[in-house]
């Protein structure tokens, strides 16, 4: 065999293996997010999102209430989308840039003022208290202080 039909027979065997070991990566990838996907829905959180696209929210295409799912806990759908914005569903040691803090992305400042506002003395470390705190925020006019929110012009 002559030296160029090797180096063509070579350059052929190594893209075809970096073909199969693409393959096979993507398989497991695959296989590893249908198992989160059906592990979820075992816990009964169907949305099981990573990402959500902020042009695609319009009104009536918004799913009741009820089905979407923060951390096991019942979210209304502005403050799932506003949090998939946001921190991406990360709730532990999450600090952004300016100092907010956790899954709903606090300023501690605004968190003090949103506790003394609702008459609670609740923790900013925990996710719990950040999603009712989220919530009743958005419930009261408040929604101006998630930048994610400015962005989904609602």
């Amino acid at each position: 065999m002559s030296y160029s039909k090797r180096l063509l027979t070579q350059k052929y065997l190594y893209n075809l293996i970096l073909i199969l070991i693409l393959v096979v990566l993507l398989g497991i990838g695959y296989l590893s997010y249908r198992e989160e996907r059906s592990e979820g829905q075992k816990n009964g959180s169907d949305n099981v999102l990573n990402w959500v696209d902020n042009s695609s929210i319009v009104a009536n295409r918004i799913p009741p209430i009820s089905d979407f799912y923060v951390l096991g806990i019942n979210v209304s759908p502005v403050a799932y989308k506003v949090i998939a914005c946001e921190s991406g569903f990360k709730h532990d040691n999450i600090w952004g840039a300016a100092g907010e803090y956790g899954i709903a992305q606090f300023m501690p400042q605004t968190w003090k003022w949103f506790n003394e506002l609702r008459g609670t003395d609740l923790d900013i470390y925990n996710k719990e208290h950040q999603l009712e705190v989220m919530e009743w925020a958005l419930e009261n006019g408040y929604s101006s202080h998630w930048t994610c929110y400015r962005s989904l012009k609602l």
